[in-house]
């Protein structure tokens, strides 16, 4: 039986309709179903990333936010047949099963739309500042603790990686991702200094979801690296988007930030360690994606996109770090 079929037994007795693709998944596998004309997300995590404690940290965490009286929805994991929130499939992979959440993209080259995405990520930041786990959940990882991010991705695998990649990269390249991970190395105690709660990590396009009419969001999405950590992570992470994603990302962050710090405002030390942070996204990327090589999965593509997407943040970083802490400072 298919992997997905299977998961979806253990939920439904009726045969599935369809399976639809969605968008890459870097640590799971998702699929839309539809069964008697619902749509459901089917979900199988990669066994190497994801333990039963970090789902059940996923699944608690999603259930407090559903509780919160949000502008928008986030999953919902149905209960099997068995009443478990959860599958231990016959191949060792834990999958799951959830609402489907209506809604597009975000354009985020419109400033209505980028607008929405500060409010949005203001309000999820501050309802995850309430999030207390129970002693049955943990999740155990850290983006300041790149390590803890993939159990086959730690400094000497990385290091080896990086010496002799399957693939080309240039030298250069490679010779800026240690320069950075050692500069990140050296201020990491500074940044274990700086206020922590739960982070999404991960509140990128495809995992929004937005009202084409009314362009108000529906949805937030896929807390599967949901842990607590470096607050100001979340909108740094923000940012370095904008950056990929808007034309005008001095003007879209302006707007953003406006938004966002309705809800949050960060200390003056953390507005300064914004630039390190955006580099600690993509290290910790980095590590992820290693381990995942090391564990069989094809990286290629993506690590070279990783990499790519780093060189053009460090120069327009290069560029507008100032402009940048002027924005996030109010000076402007």
């Amino acid at each position: 039986m298919d992997i997905f079929n299977e998961l979806v037994s253990h939920y439904f007795e009726l045969q599935p309709e369809a399976f639809r693709p969605v968008p890459f998944g870097l640590t799971n596998h998702s699929r839309i179903v539809d069964i008697n004309n619902r749509s459901y997300i089917a979900r199988i995590y990669d066994k190497s990333t994801k333990t039963i404690d970090r789902l059940r940290y996923e699944i608690e965490l999603t259930a407090f936010l559903t509780q919160q009286q949000l502008s928008f929805d986030v999953p919902f994991f149905l209960r099997t047949i068995n009443d478990s929130t959860y599958v231990e499939l016959s191949n060792g992979q834990l999958g799951v099963m959830m609402l489907f959440i209506e809604g597009a993209a975000p354009d985020l080259e419109r400033l209505l739309d980028v607008e929405e995405y500060g409010r949005v990520v203001g309000e999820v930041s501050v309802a995850l500042q309430a999030y207390l786990p129970s002693a049955q959940s943990s999740s155990h990882i850290s983006f300041n603790r790149v390590e803890s991010l993939h159990p086959l991705a730690n400094n000497n695998h990385v290091l080896q990686f990086l010496s002799k990649p399957p693939f080309f990269i240039a030298q250069q390249k490679l010779d800026k991702i240690i320069e950075i991970m050692n500069e990140l190395k050296h201020i990491q105690p500074k940044l274990d200094q700086l206020p922590k709660q739960v982070v999404h990590h991960d509140l990128l396009l495809f995992n929004l979801l937005i009202d084409p009419e009314t362009r108000k969001m529906n949805g937030v999405l896929d807390f599967d690296f949901a842990s607590y950590d470096v607050r100001a992570l979340e909108p740094a992470i923000c940012i370095t988007h904008l950056v990929q994603v808007n034309s005008q990302p001095l003007e879209a962050i302006a707007v953003f930030w406006s938004e966002y710090k309705r809800f949050m405002e960060l200390t003056p030390v953390e507005i300064v360690y914004v630039p390190a942070l955006i580099r600690l996204y993509y290290i910790a990327l980095i590590y992820i994606y290693i381990g995942q090589a090391y564990s069989g999965r094809e990286i290629e593509q993506y690590f070279l996109f990783i990499v790519d997407q780093l060189e053009h943040m460090e120069q327009w970083l290069g560029q507008h770090a100032h402009e940048l802490e002027s924005i996030l400072k109010g000076e402007v």
